[in-house]
């Protein structure tokens, strides 16, 4: 049963918030459900994901850029993680929201809400999934004096609906008289490219490791300016937190989930749904997963994967 980090223990969710409803399995992704820092990283190292080491060298470097920033932190409680698939920006997210624990900076209990799965979940009513995702929030605000929100995938909803998220932003910076969310720090987390954001004023972001032209972007835009309006008094991009996390060697999955967007997203091959999901198959099976880090992979790029993209298809 997920549970929650309140007062040092950890609580299950369920007996927390409501004694008959467990939140955790409306909300929560299975990649990322209540990433706490201790359980991430004994989990991680107890699969040799990465070494003590490079781990250690992470949560050094989040902490840097964390520290330098602390100013942002304090007064500016809204921040967006932004990245390709795989580019660990959940996993930085959780490493983030976890430093404010022993620093005693606002925060003593974190949450993981899944736009998706919620609208899902409601059938994509959109009223009940606003309500919903607004009274949990609110039962989180009244449960601790402060907390950390994590939304993923908050650019794959139509937003611009999902108006819970207007409503909480603005409740936070737009009106001081609104204080019902402000002791609470919202992380989004996206796979909107850097080109979208380059002017945006929120965020803390982890490097867009894949560069690539991706379908479909006017949403991505439309988000930005939801949240950008409502926060005109922070400062550039350049001045923000900028979270980089090279060392986390890179899955499978995540090969196999980049090389299907790089075919989905290159025009000169022309090929079912099938044949993409054997050619992504055929690429993952072409990388020594076991070795590569996504820092490697980064450098090593789409330009490959397209290499091996059309050498498998030259074999046929």
């Amino acid at each position: 049963m997920s549970g929650i980090l309140f007062g040092g223990l950890n609580i299950c969710i369920k007996m927390v918030l409501d004694s008959t409803v467990c939140l955790s399995h409306e909300c929560c992704t299975d990649r990322a459900r209540y990433h706490y820092l201790t359980n991430t990283m004994i989990e991680s190292l107890r699969r040799d994901i990465f070494g003590q080491e490079l781990a250690v060298q992470t949560m050094g470097n989040i902490f840097k850029r964390y520290q330098m920033s602390q100013n942002s932190f304090k007064n500016n409680k809204i921040f967006l993680f932004h990245g390709d698939i795989g580019t660990g920006k959940s996993y930085a997210a959780s490493l983030l929201a976890h430093h404010l624990f022993p620093l005693g900076i606002h925060s003593r209990l974190v949450m993981n809400f899944d736009l998706v799965n919620i609208l899902d979940d409601k059938n994509n009513d959109i009223f009940q999934a606003n309500q919903w995702l607004t009274n949990q929030i609110l039962k989180l605000s009244r449960l601790c004096y402060a907390g950390v929100i994590i939304l993923e995938r908050w650019d794959e909803v139509n937003l611009c609906q999902f108006n819970v998220i207007d409503s909480i932003v603005g409740n936070r910076i737009g009106d001081p008289n609104q204080m019902k969310f402000r002791r609470m720090t919202f992380i989004f987390i996206s796979t909107m490219g850097s080109a979208e954001i380059n002017n945006a004023t929120i965020a803390a972001y982890s490097n867009n490791l894949l560069r690539g032209d991706f379908q479909d972007r006017q949403i991505y835009h439309q988000i930005a300016a939801l949240i950008t309006d409502k926060v005109p008094q922070f400062a550039s991009i350049d001045s923000l937190i900028n979270i980089i996390v090279p060392f986390l060697p890179l899955q499978r999955i995540h090969i196999k989930q980049c090389a299907l967007h790089a075919i989905s997203t290159t025009t000169e091959v022309l090929v079912n749904q099938d044949r993409k999901a054997q050619l992504a198959e055929h690429i993952a099976n072409s990388v020594s997963y076991h070795t590569i880090s996504k820092f490697q992979f980064a450098k090593w790029g789409c330009k490959r994967v397209y290499d091996i993209l059309n050498a498998a298809l030259s074999v046929e």
